[in-house]
């Protein structure tokens, strides 16, 4: 993981860039970084920013996905069989999530955009442009033949093949809910043990035991409103009888003496 300070940091403008755990991480983190140094300029100009930048292993449903307008920007670098994509498929994946920042939706205005942004790379390959600093050569690049120049070379005794990928571009522009609490082995969607349809404190008898009963009443229940009046009751004086103790009659009249704020 590389962050802003680090001086082998190929773009300002990404924040952290994180490749898949395997035998070929630093080969995946070098691809990235080069795909983020080549971005520089054209996220600069149009004040693009990404926090995280990060490898996905392959799927058939996208080959590059946005969170959060630029929160996570996920790419595809490998196919099924562990090829590299090239080079310039894999830039053209990560100018469309850039544009899904600034514009959601797959319409007209977004591919206008994003079309001006194309034009802008293509400017950027026609003057060998490769990015800034370090990365302005591929020539400590080990993958630069084979993402480049569609070309199988070998590396450190390992054979690197390029692919031709097909399929869909665009996993969309997606939104994370925050702080979301998974269902499995959470309280959410828990339900009250009731028969169905009944109101819960609608049974007297039961109200009254569960009133009497040294478990914590809940705030905003039925119990816990009773509980209160009680509690009312007993302050009122030290002569009042307790209300649970009152005939029904004589019990209401007692308790409707008494206001409740919740």
């Amino acid at each position: 993981m590389l962050r802003l300070n680090d001086d082998e940091h190929p773009n300002e403008y990404v924040v952290f860039i994180t490749a898949v755990k395997d035998e070929q991480e630093q080969l995946a983190k070098d691809y990235l970084n080069r795909i983020a140094a080549m971005a520089f300029p054209i996220m600069k100009s149009n004040g693009f920013g990404v926090t995280s930048l990060d490898e996905v292993t392959y799927n058939s449903q996208f080959w590059g996905r946005n969170w959060n307008k630029g929160e996570c920007v996920e790419l595809v670098l490998r196919d099924s069989r562990g090829n590299w994509l090239p080079f310039e498929f894999v830039m053209d994946v990560f100018l469309h999530e850039l544009c899904h920042i600034w514009r959601g939706p797959h319409d007209k205005t977004f591919f206008n955009h994003l079309a001006r942004l194309r034009q802008d790379l293509t400017e950027l390959y026609a003057k060998s442009y490769k990015g800034p600093g370090k990365y302005m050569t591929w020539d400590s690049f080990p993958l630069a033949d084979v993402v480049a120049g569609l070309r199988t070379v070998a590396h450190r005794g390992v054979t690197l093949a390029p692919s031709a990928p097909t399929g869909n571009l665009c996993g969309g522009s997606l939104r994370r809910k925050r702080n979301e609490r998974r269902a499995t082995g959470s309280r959410v969607g828990k339900k009250k043990n009731t028969k169905a349809g009944q109101k819960l404190g609608f049974d007297l008898d039961e109200r009254k035991n569960l009133l009497h009963s040294t478990s914590k009443p809940q705030a905003k229940s039925n119990r816990g409103r009773e509980a209160r009046l009680v509690a009312a009751v007993k302050r009122s004086g030290p002569d009042t009888q307790d209300p649970a103790e009152l005939p029904p009659a004589t019990k209401q009249k007692t308790l409707n003496n008494f206001i409740v704020i919740d």
